[in-house]
């Protein structure tokens, strides 16, 4: 279930680990639109195989200023008069983690190094190929310079929606902090022997409730708690990897303990009775034997509609807006949101968070001092984040910088639920006072 995701922007740069956004000369992030262009498939072998597909992408090269716009959660500024370059962004994915190499298949019209940087020529219709060991596909890509130009460039998100409320409510947390062991850590002592744990008081989310989130357990410190007694944690770990999906499934194995920590640092545990997976995804529903108490909150999640009419997808595709993320080291990090697309693969539905080369954050990204790139065995780690003081859970790591959008799979989990034997639901996170598009 390991998945690598790479993404490809003209004038931007290939990445096996997430993507950059074009800017136009004033620095700002640009539109990117919906449709997409049309697929050429060579070659027939079936190995190293992958899905390959591209979104057009509208760049104000220059423009006079005439005043700004709101669609939905999003402000733009518009320009008229202006000179625009309109061309695409490829996108990959595939499992093995095979070197990708990129190609343009007519370079008088643009051009492209190994290193992904590509170079307008002239105006006319590119082709740019991906080769993944003996595998090639190919999208083509319109490539066309406009003058007197009506445009449109992001200046930024509705404070009163509910992207700008995420946006807020993280920003207030870490106003005046630097990132340090200090306000990363979510606990300031950890003994996994006599499983004794020492809340951190300073750690960047505050008042927060993070009670949801276990301290040791299943593949180390993965899952999240939803309901008193249901995690949900990434399938392909350790302990549920090759168990048949959509299926209850009963195991010895799953008699370890799963701990987890209230305010007041008293410790409480439960073993796993039995677990069910979503086929097609890499999420494990797990039914603990005991429930916890009211002192241990389970998470919120979004409603399934959430991304349809809650959060736009404009807004989700300027890349500003945060989400909390957790590691096998029991620290807290930020990425952001890129994506909340279905995909073909693993996991039919993802969250993707963007990703950075090497794991550093450029400077210009917000929150980049507080960037954590995932590692091997962060698997099951919980992204979440915050509206209205809230926990809110996204999903579990699954592979690459992707995860199992959990909004998408509400009512699946719920059904989930009360097959294993829960009385519980999940518990969706109050939107009513934001507005829905």
């Amino acid at each position: 279930m390991v998945s690598i995701l790479g993404v490809l922007l003209v004038l931007g740069i290939i990445t096996t680990a997430g993507a950059f956004t074009i800017h136009d000369i004033a620095g700002n992030k640009i539109t990117i639109t919906a449709p997409q262009l049309d697929t050429s498939t060579m070659g027939s072998s079936t190995m190293n195989d992958f899905s390959i597909s591209s979104t057009s992408i509208q760049t104000v090269l220059s423009g006079t200023p005439s005043g700004t716009t709101t669609v939905q959660d999003v402000v733009y500024n518009y320009y008229n008069s202006g000179s625009v370059l309109n061309s695409c962004s490829v996108e990959f994915f595939e499992q093995g983690g095979f070197p990708a190499i990129i190609s343009s298949v007519y370079p008088s019209i643009a051009t492209i190094d190994q290193n992904g940087n590509v170079t307008y020529v002239s105006n006319g219709t590119a082709q740019f190929n991906v080769t993944i060991g003996n595998r090639t596909k190919g999208v083509l890509c319109q490539i066309l310079e406009t003058t007197n130009q009506y445009s449109t460039v992001y200046n930024s998100i509705v404070p009163t929606s509910t992207a700008g409320n995420i946006i807020s409510q993280i920003n207030g947390l870490i106003s005046g902090l630097t990132p340090s062991t200090t306000t990363e850590d979510i606990y300031s002592a950890t003994d996994d022997t006599d499983h004794i744990y020492t809340r951190n008081p300073d750690v960047f989310t505050g008042n927060v409730n993070l009670t949801s989130i276990p301290a040791a357990g299943l593949n180390g410190f993965s899952g999240i708690l939803v309901a008193p007694d249901i995690m949900i944690n990434a399938w392909h770990t350790n302990y549920y990897n090759g168990y048949p999906q959509n299926a209850i499934y009963t195991n010895p194995y799953l008699s370890e303990k799963i701990y987890f920590v209230d305010k007041n640092n008293n410790v409480y545990s439960s073993t796993i009775a039995n677990e069910e997976s979503i086929g097609g995804t890499d999420i494990a529903v797990l039914h603990l034997t005991t429930p916890m108490p009211p002192s241990i909150t389970p998470a919120d999640v979004f409603a399934s509609t959430t991304f349809f009419h809650n959060i736009s997808s404009a807004a989700i595709t300027q890349e500003v807006i945060p989400a909390i993320v957790t590691n096998q080291s029991r620290t807290l990090g930020i990425r952001l949101l890129q994506s909340v697309k279905p995909i073909i693969g693993p996991d039919t539905y993802i969250v993707q968070l963007l990703a950075s080369q090497n794991g550093v954050a450029p400077p210009s990204w917000p929150y980049a001092n507080w960037y954590y790139g995932v590692v091997n065995g962060d698997s099951g780690s919980p992204a979440f984040t915050i509206v209205n003081g809230t926990l809110v859970a996204l999903g579990n790591w699954t592979g690459g910088d992707n995860m199992p959008d959990l909004s998408y799979y509400t009512s699946q989990i719920n059904s989930i639920m009360t097959a294993l034997g829960s009385s519980y639901q999940l518990t969706t996170v109050n939107l009513s006072g934001f507005p829905s598009y």
